[in-house]
């Protein structure tokens, strides 16, 4: 199959663009606007395509808005099933395969013991991090901000982007040396208790 002409290139500079999105089985609101507002507050512009939103949809949306980066929270507990299913459709479209994309919240039900086989089907699937609900908000934030900082070089494969997998980023390895909580490799897309600035 002949591929489209090539997108234009993009301008590297300045704040990231970012889909926000919930997954179809989730009708959850909250986590989201909390994600976009935490966004913003780190000076990114934000599309938040909300909840319930249907996976061609999704897909669609990243084809038309071209992001920096794409994040889907779920916190309904069923959302791992969604994100494998998104991730591989999204990785399906070569305008989307380096896409660099993420998964945290409540992904599912079995808690600590179900979340590592969790995070390798996701990573092997196609997202370059997942962040599950226990550990704060600052993997997130380092994730992003060495998204932002070489985001004009290649990205690397998902699985040197993956927290915890000991191949690190020379960027994200300098985060982790000042924030002992990215060892353990996880974060929420949830919030944590308040966080200043993020409630407006």
């Amino acid at each position: 199959m002949k591929q489209p002409a090539e997108l234009a290139p993009r301008d590297t500079s300045g704040p990231l663009d970012v889909v926000v999105t919930g997954l179809p089985s989730d009708a959850h609101t909250w986590n989201l606007v909390f994600m976009q507002l935490l966004l913003e507050d780190l000076g990114h512009r934000v599309v938040n395509l909300g909840p319930c939103i249907a996976q061609d949809e999704i897909v669609e949306s990243c084809c038309k808005y071209q992001p920096d980066l794409l994040v889907v929270s779920s916190v309904n507990g069923h959302g791992f099933h969604d994100a494998e299913y998104l991730v591989r459709a999204l990785r399906a479209r070569w305008e989307l395969a380096g896409l660099p994309a993420v998964v945290g919240g409540k992904l599912g039900v079995r808690g600590a013991e179900g979340q590592d086989g969790q995070r390798r089907r996701l990573l092997a699937a196609g997202f370059d991090a997942v962040f599950h609900d226990e550990q704060g908000l600052a993997p997130f934030e380092a994730f992003v901000a060495a998204l932002a900082a070489n985001r004009s070089q290649v990205m690397p494969d998902s699985a040197e982007l993956a927290p915890g997998d000991g191949q690190l980023s020379a960027q994200r390895a300098e985060f982790e040396a000042h924030d002992s909580q990215l060892t353990a490799g996880r974060c929420s897309l949830v919030p944590v208790g308040a966080r200043e600035g993020a409630a407006r």
